[in-house]
Formats: C-alpha cells, sequence, structure tokens
C-alpha cells in the first residue's frame, strides 16, 4: 500500500522474508511467526546497504608468465559509473622483476579503461603490449556506482610477464629470445654452431 506495507501469506510453521530494493540492491530479512490464521503477523524488514564490490579480476593475483598482450579485467557486484573510470581510481604500474637490469622503480602503465557485462566488468588496455620481465601492480579505488556510493574498500592485485633473456653458449654462440611479444620462441646461431646431420 501507500506506506510502504505488504501482505504476504506464510505458513504457520513460520517463515523468512526478504526484501531487496530493485535499484540499489539493499536488501534485509526478518523471521515470520503467525500466532494464528485469523491474526496476521507483523514484521519490520531493515533494509541494509549493499555496498560496491569487486567480485573477481583477471588475471588471478599472483599470476606469473601473463601474456604481453593480455587485458585485466576487474568484475563488480553491480554496474558501476562510466564516470568514475580514470587513470587515478583504476591505477596500473610496472615494475622490473629483480636482477633484471633497468632499474625497479614503478612506472605508469598508459592505456585506457571500458566497461562490459552491463556495467559491471573493467576492462584495463595498456596502449602497447605489456613490458617483459616485469611485475605488473594494479590498484582499484573510489570507483562509484551510478548512484555515487564508492567501492567499499580499495582492491589490488599483481601478477608477472614472462622474461626475455639471451643465452649465449660457446662455441657455437647460439642466441634464445623467448618469447616475443606473440609468444614465439626464436633461436639463432652461427655457422658451425650445431653439428651437421
Amino acid at each position: 500500500n501507500a506506506s510502504g506495507e505488504y501482505l504476504v501469506p506464510v505458513p504457520l510453521s513460520g517463515a523468512t522474508l526478504r526484501a531487496i530494493h530493485i535499484l540499489t540492491e539493499d536488501s534485509g530479512e526478518a523471521q515470520v511467526q503467525p500466532a494464528s490464521r485469523e491474526v496476521p503477523a507483523v514484521a519490520d524488514l531493515l533494509l541494509l546497504a549493499s555496498p560496491l564490490q569487486v567480485v573477481s579480476v583477471s588475471p588471478a593475483d599472483g599470476t606469473a608468465n601473463v601474456a604481453l598482450s593480455s587485458e585485466i579485467y576487474v568484475s563488480f557486484n553491480r554496474a558501476v559509473d562510466p564516470a568514475s573510470l580514470s587513470q587515478a581510481t583504476v591505477q596500473v604500474a610496472s615494475q622490473l622483476l629483480a636482477g633484471i637490469p633497468g632499474g625497479t622503480s614503478p612506472l605508469p602503465v598508459p592505456g585506457g579503461v571500458r566497461l562490459l557485462g552491463g556495467g559491471k566488468v573493467a576492462a584495463i588496455s595498456a596502449s602497447s603490449n605489456l613490458p617483459y620481465g616485469s611485475r605488473i601492480s594494479v590498484r582499484v579505488e573510489g570507483v562509484l556506482d551510478p548512484l555515487g556510493r564508492a567501492l567499499a574498500a580499495p582492491v589490488a592485485f599483481q601478477f608477472t610477464t614472462p622474461q626475455r633473456f639471451v643465452s649465449q653458449l660457446d662455441p657455437g654462440r647460439i642466441e634464445a629470445f623467448l618469447p616475443d611479444a606473440s609468444g614465439m620462441i626464436s633461436i639463432q646461431g652461427g655457422p658451425g654452431s650445431v653439428e651437421g646431420g
């Protein structure tokens, strides 16, 4: 009715009533135990706010040897506001793995983000391939849903990309490059590097 009351048939043995707001997905539940068929039971359902949450990420945290051309996916429990997605709220950085020359300071990974799955999945693409031999760190915070409610808590995860290395063997001077951006392995050697036949 106009005052927000609902009449729901329940068995005399009792039941659990659950209400969900169709726009915000806020929900609440209450136990109902009628005293008799003639006397209706009254229950107040308090709706609790449903925070915006990250439900899954890909690649998973700690994954190794992720292909350089991979996209990064962050899935939410409901649609997000596209205007809240930016380099400030979705941060991607790369850092060379230990033992690889070139510095160890994290560097931003330029790229963009788009929404999939009815606005519930953020797909993050690097402007070019992800760097070799690096730890990729992703941090998501401050993302909003269409009603302006923020992500419940920041989410951070990491994964690594394959190393590219050169192995030189004397006297053949065989050079192995693996893998390239497409995942192909290249092995090169000069004359006499490999026995004939």
